[in-house]
C-alpha cells in the first residue's frame, strides 16, 4: 500500500543526495509539533538486495520535548576543548542569521 500522505515541515533542508546505481536521499525536518527529523530514502540496487523492495525508508525522530537535550549535546560536541567557542558561537549565529545577543563584562581592581 502506498502512503499518499502530504507531510508538511516547518523547516526541511536536504543533507545528502548521492545518486547511482541506490540513490540515497537524507532530508533534515523540523514538524510542525517541534519534533526533528532526520529522514533517509533509498532507492535502487540496495533495497532490491537487502529487503526486497524498491526503495527503503528510515528516520530518527526526536520529540519537541527533547529538543533542549539535543540542542545541548550537539553544541557540547561541537565546542568542547574549544578556548574560542564564545567568539565561534557568534561568528555561526551571524553567518546563518540566527538572532543573538552578545555582552561583555569587565572587572578592574
Amino acid at each position: 500500500m502506498e502512503n499518499t500522505e502530504k507531510k508538511t515541515f516547518t523547516a526541511s533542508a536536504e543533507l545528502c543526495n548521492i545518486d547511482g546505481q541506490t540513490k540515497f536521499s537524507n532530508r533534515l525536518e523540523i514538524a510542525p509539533d517541534g519534533s526533528v527529523m532526520i529522514h533517509q530514502i533509498d532507492i535502487g540496487q540496495a533495497p532490491d538486495k537487502f529487503c526486497n523492495a524498491d526503495d527503503n525508508e528510515y528516520w530518527v525522530e526526536v520529540p519537541a520535548a527533547a529538543k533542549d537535550a539535543l540542542l545541548f549535546a550537539l553544541l557540547k560536541d561541537k565546542y568542547a576543548g574549544n578556548p574560542g567557542a564564545v567568539t565561534d558561537f557568534e561568528k555561526y549565529l551571524i553567518q546563518h542569521g540566527i538572532p543573538q545577543k552578545t555582552d561583555f563584562w569587565v572587572s578592574f581592581d
